[in-house]
């Protein structure tokens, strides 16, 4: 009648909680906000809170990235690891051994044990991180491929903001 979903009693139980809970904190207005809007168009408040709080970590931290890098050995691997991690290029790189790769290079199917690097840095350093592997790198063509990273542990996140060079300084 008024235009409101019709709500079971546990779901209007919850919704008050969640009202009472965040309503009374400044800080959660825009969680409480969300979770009002949504609720009311039949999410569930679990997926409202997920939504809700991705949305106020990435309002609040810059866009960083993690790339992806296979080098033929762990020598290699170190090398262009210490070298992005001393340009602040890198905040953090974790280097996987053993890791096989089938792929197909000048119409041939090779198979390689690799190792692989996961490097964390920001996205506005990724074309000059790109170029450093490049260039350091034993392969004619290196696999660099990066995806941005959109949630993470604020902490860890403002570690990494801290540990990066910004996009204002001498390399």
């Amino acid at each position: 009648m008024l235009g409101f979903p019709i709500l079971n009693w546990k779901t209007f139980v919850w919704f008050w909680i969640y009202f009472f809970m965040f309503a009374s904190v400044p800080s959660c207005m825009p969680v409480y906000a969300s979770i009002h809007r949504l609720f009311l168009s039949g999410y569930t408040v679990s997926r409202v809170l997920t939504r809700a709080m991705s949305q106020t970590i990435s309002d609040d931290v810059p866009v960083f990235t993690i790339s992806y890098v296979t080098a033929p050995n762990d020598t290699v691997a170190r090398f262009i690891a210490r070298g992005l991690v001393n340009k602040k290029l890198a905040a953090c790189v974790n280097i996987v051994p053993r890791v096989t790769s089938i792929y197909i290079w000048q119409n041939e199917v090779n198979e390689d044990e690799e190792v692989i690097m996961m490097i964390k840095s920001k996205t506005s350093l990724l074309e000059e991180l790109t170029k450093f592997v490049r260039d350091n790198h034993p392969y004619d063509v290196c696999e660099v491929i990066s995806t941005t990273i959109t949630q993470g542990n604020p902490p860890y996140l403002q570690w990494l903001q801290n540990s990066l060079r910004s996009e204002n300084d001498p390399a």
